[in-house]
C-alpha cells in the first residue's frame, strides 16, 4: 500500500544500515580506480532523522510503504527543473521488511513520478560506506555516473567518505498510443519487470524457457535480443504500459525470425492483466502500426497448438491458419497463422 509522507510518523523509525563490504576509490593523475574491500570487520551507520525529515519538507514528493498498516519504508524525490532531473533525497526500507518488494515498489513509485515530470533520468547520491544501497539501486536499474571525494566535512563523518552518484536513464523511444496503454521501446531499466514475465509459468509453457533467473540475466536479455531487434530490423517486442500509472503490463510487437519469410507478430502479458482486452488492444495497434508505419505487407504468427487463447486472439486480429511447422528448438510443430495487410 502506498500513501503520502508524514514526518511526524518517523519519530522510531530505524534508518541504519550495517554492512561488511565497502567500495574504496583511489585517485592517481587522470586515473580513477573503484575497488570492492572487505573489512576486517562490519560497519555500522545510521541516518539521523532530522535531516530526513528537512527531506520531506523540500520534497515535490514522498510515498509511504505500509505493511499490514505500519510503516514499512518511504522514498522522497525532488525534481530539478533546471536540468530535467529527478533526485531521489531518500530511500529507507526498515529492517524486518528487507527482502519483500519493498524498496522495488518504492523505486517504482519513485520512476513514475520522474517519468510524470518527463524527467530524464532519477539520479541518486549515496555513500562508498554504504555497498548494500549501491548493490540495491543497480539491481533496480541505476548505473554508476561519478563520485565526489571532497563533498563531506571530513570533521563531521568518519573515514572520510565518497560521495557516490548513480542514475536511472528514463528515456525512451515511444512507438504508439491505444485507449488505455503506451507502446514503447524496452530499456535496461525494465530489467525487472522481463525478469517477472519471462518466469511466469504461462509463459514458460507456450512461449518457452529463457533460462532468465536474476536482473542481470535479464539485462542481457534486453540486449541481446530486444536492443538487437531494434537495431537490426527496425522493430521487435515493445513494453506496454498502463498509461494512467506507467505500469509496464506486458509485451508486444514484430519479430523476424530467420526460419519464417515475414515479420510474425507476439504478445505477452503478465497474468493479473489478462482476460482485460489489453493483449487484443495492444495487438491490434500494432497491426496498423505495421502497415502504416512500417509497410509490412504480410505479417505472420505462431503459438503452440494448445495455446487455444493465442489462436482466438490471432483470429480476432484477422490472421488465419496456414498448417503446422517445425521450428528449431522446439519439440512440437507450431501452428503457423498469416495475414495479408494489403488487403486492410
Amino acid at each position: 500500500m502506498h500513501r503520502e509522507i508524514d514526518g511526524e510518523q518517523l519519530a522510531d523509525f530505524d534508518a541504519s544500515f550495517s554492512t561488511e563490504r565497502i567500495y574504496r576509490v583511489s585517485v592517481e593523475n587522470l586515473s580513477v580506480a573503484i575497488a570492492e574491500e572487505k573489512l576486517a570487520a562490519p560497519l555500522y551507520k545510521t541516518y539521523p532523522l532530522d535531516s530526513i525529515v528537512k527531506d520531506i519538507d523540500e520534497a515535490d514528493y514522498g510515498v509511504v510503504a505500509e505493511i499490514d498498516e505500519k510503516i514499512a519504508g518511504f522514498a522522497l524525490v525532488k525534481y530539478e527543473a533546471w536540468n530535467n532531473r529527478a533526485r531521489l533525497t531518500g530511500i529507507f526500507v526498515r529492517a524486518n521488511s528487507k527482502g519483500k518488494g519493498v524498496g522495488r515498489a518504492l523505486i517504482e513509485a519513485a520512476t513514475n513520478f520522474a517519468k510524470g515530470k518527463k524527467a530524464r533520468c532519477l539520479f541518486v547520491e549515496t555513500q562508498n560506506v554504504n555497498y548494500p544501497a549501491i548493490q540495491f539501486y543497480r539491481k533496480s536499474g541505476f548505473e554508476f555516473c561519478g563520485f565526489d571525494s571532497a563533498l563531506y566535512n571530513p570533521e563531521d563523518i568518519s573515514g572520510g567518505e565518497t560521495a557516490f552518484y548513480l542514475r536511472k536513464n528514463l528515456t525512451f523511444m515511444k512507438i504508439l498510443e491505444t485507449e488505455r496503454t503506451t507502446l514503447r521501446e524496452i530499456t535496461e531499466n525494465d530489467a525487472a519487470f522481463i525478469l517477472d514475465l519471462m518466469n511466469q509459468p504461462s509463459f514458460i509453457k507456450y512461449i518457452g524457457d529463457r533460462d532468465v533467473r536474476t536482473i542481470d540475466a535479464a539485462r542481457r536479455e534486453i540486449e541481446n535480443r530486444f536492443l538487437k531487434s531494434y537495431t537490426e530490423s527496425g522493430f521487435g517486442f515493445w513494453a506496454v504500459e498502463l498509461k494512467d500509472s506507467n505500469t509496464p503490463i506486458g509485451i508486444c510487437g514484430f519479430v523476424k525470425r530467420e526460419t519464417l519469410p515475414e515479420p510474425d507478430v507476439g504478445f505477452a502479458f503478465l497474468p493479473q492483466f489478462e482476460r482485460k482486452g489489453y493483449a487484443y488492444e495492444a495487438a491490434l495497434a500494432v497491426m496498423k502500426y505495421g502497415r502504416e508505419k512500417l509497410n509490412l505487407q504480410r505479417v505472420l504468427a505462431i503459438t503452440t497448438r494448445e495455446n487455444e487463447r493465442s489462436v482466438k486472439l490471432l483470429e480476432k486480429l484477422g490472421l488465419s491458419f496456414v498448417r503446422l511447422i517445425a521450428m528449431p528448438h522446439e519439440k512440437e510443430e507450431l501452428k503457423l497463422f498469416s495475414s495479408d495487410l494489403s488487403d486492410r
